[in-house]
């Protein structure tokens, strides 16, 4: 199994979409969302990207996301499981 491993995205879409193609030529078959992905110039648009990635995306919260209202990340975000030994 081929794993990409993303994160400190920070709503850079530009570099995501060049990363994401990267990534698809690569036959990568899972991609971990390790957190800070939205908090920069294009939040809302970096979001609905990675939700279009669906059930091949592992999101997990960084620090920034910790402190996003939920209703900004995807129901599979919200729904990530945490570090153990660590609160939402």
């Amino acid at each position: 199994m081929r794993v990409a491993v993303l994160a400190d995205i920070h709503g850079n879409l530009p570099a995501l979409e060049a990363v994401l193609r990267g990534i698809d030529a690569a036959g990568v078959d899972a991609i971990v969302l390790n957190g800070d992905l939205s908090t920069g110039p294009m939040p809302a648009e970096t979001v609905d990207r990675l939700a279009e990635l669906g059930d091949g995306a592992i999101w997990v919260r960084g620090n920034a996301g910790r402190r996003r209202p939920h209703g900004l990340l995807p129901a599979r975000a919200r729904r990530a499981p945490h570090a153990p030994g660590r609160q939402p």
